[in-house]
């Protein structure tokens, strides 16, 4: 195992580590100030309103922590296990120029995650948040609102500074079309569930230029 393993191993476990930590104080202190509306808020809010929202809080962490760890699962898998790899040799099997096999590897690793990420997305907006009545987006309006999502445009940014990096004179108008493509085809599955290079954590592993 290589020192950069070792490394990227060391903080990518001290950083779900650490926020695992926090998730369950958080859980510790809700739990605790659950009976009781805080003084700043006596007046203005009911006890009902006050436990309702303490509830929200403890079922939409329990949630997390539970996605956190999974987020960890993919992650490792993406990187140690081989998948990005795999993915990016597969795709250099065609003899595409870096240009289409660049943009080919990150289309394909935001809709495997995204899928990946969806069931979660949907059980978080349409089953959780809808439970305590917090939810007031139909699928439509998921959709809508991921079109304008900054993950999006993030997502936009990376795939257009890979292909300016690999391609010659007619990269704009072939990366303009391609990234439309890519925005309408990922940001279908929610706002939530985008897939981000930046969320894997690997913009600066994978791609330092970024």
């Amino acid at each position: 195992m290589s020192i950069f393993t070792v490394i990227f191993l060391f903080f990518l476990l001290a950083s779900t580590l650490v926020q695992l930590w926090l998730s369950l104080r958080q859980k510790h202190h809700v739990s605790q100030h659950r009976a009781a509306v805080p003084e700043a808020f006596t007046g203005k809010i009911t006890l009902a309103e006050h436990q309702k929202a303490a509830d929200y809080t403890l079922a939409k962490g329990s949630f997390g922590r539970i996605e956190l760890v999974l987020g960890l699962v993919v992650l490792l898998a993406w990187t140690l296990g081989g998948a990005l790899n795999w993915l990016d040799q597969m795709w250099r099997s065609f003899g595409w120029g870096p240009l289409w096999t660049g943009t080919a590897v990150m289309l394909s690793m935001a809709l495997i995650s995204g899928l990946i990420d969806l069931p979660a997305s949907l059980y978080r907006t349409f089953v959780l948040e809808e439970k305590f009545g917090f939810n007031k987006m139909t699928l439509k309006t998921m959709i809508a609102d991921t079109l304008k999502n900054d993950d999006c445009r993030y997502l936009e940014r990376c795939c257009i500074r890979y292909c300016y990096r690999c391609a010659t004179d007619y990269v704009y108008p072939v990366v303009n079309g391609v990234c439309r493509f890519l925005l309408v085809v990922v940001c279908l599955g929610g706002a939530d569930w985008v897939f981000t290079i930046n969320d894997l954590g690997l913009s600066k592993i994978y791609f330092p230029f970024v």
